[in-house]
């Protein structure tokens, strides 16, 4: 197995998922890397302006807050993205958990202090396609990384959807992921602290179908935290 691994090495050696340069290992040369301009601060989870001492204002309702690590449009952070979600390279959520890790250091500890990481889940069908879900690989990762709890079981989807990304308008988006989510106890999630942990926020319809329904469950306080926000 040793051998045959180390044949494939040599016929498919690893790539940066952006300059395609021979990596000795992960998903990202060091160069592209380093080129990612990471943020360093939360932001309203619903018009995205930056949270002043981190605290809501503008929309104090909206179920969450928002820390996105860097922008999608980042070439680097792009590739890493689509080269998980759609090319079975799972070392890129290595990468991808020590952005949003190095993103989190540049909060107060103390906003996920007590808190437990739960990553956005897939439905059956589509877990079964793809063989992994790339938000909990990432969240694996950065639980371990952050000494938090993971819980993979606090929501489950109740129906597959159609990808965000091939619906146009914001009321397609939200209706094809309104009610899709349900607690399944919602002893275990209320008064907690919740990190909600997707990939990437595009219109944020499908985080805030989950936020609400852990909000609804008796969530005390939502942090998302993505890799990229587009």
């Amino acid at each position: 197995m040793g051998a045959l691994s180390l044949f494939k090495d040599i016929l498919f050696p690893a790539r940066c998922a952006r300059c395609r340069k021979i990596v000795a290992e992960g998903a990202i040369c060091e160069r592209c890397y380093l080129e990612i301009e990471p943020y360093n601060f939360l932001r309203c989870g619903r018009c995205r302006a930056r949270l002043p001492a981190n605290e809501k204002i503008c929309h104090p309702d909206w179920p969450f807050v928002l820390g996105a690590a860097a922008a999608y449009q980042d070439e680097s952070v792009q590739a890493l993205i689509k080269t998980l979600k759609f090319e079975n390279i799972t070392d890129a959520a290595q990468a991808l958990a020590e952005l949003i890790f190095q993103f989190a250091g540049t909060i107060p500890k103390e906003m996920f202090e007590g808190g437990v990481i739960v990553p956005v889940p897939l439905h059956s069908a589509r877990l079964r396609e793809r063989g992994y879900n790339q938000s909990e690989l990432i969240a694996r990762i950065l639980a371990g990384k952050m000494d938090l709890p993971i819980e993979k079981e606090f929501l489950v989807r109740l129906r597959p959807t159609r990808p965000q990304s091939e619906l146009r308008s914001h009321e397609e988006r939200e209706i094809n992921v309104a009610d899709c989510f349900r607690v399944k106890n919602t002893e275990n999630v209320y008064g907690r602290k919740i990190i909600l942990l997707d990939d990437v926020i595009t219109s944020g319809n499908t985080l805030y179908a989950a936020a609400k329904a852990l909000k609804s469950a008796g969530a005390k306080k939502i942090i998302v935290l993505t890799a990229a926000m587009a």
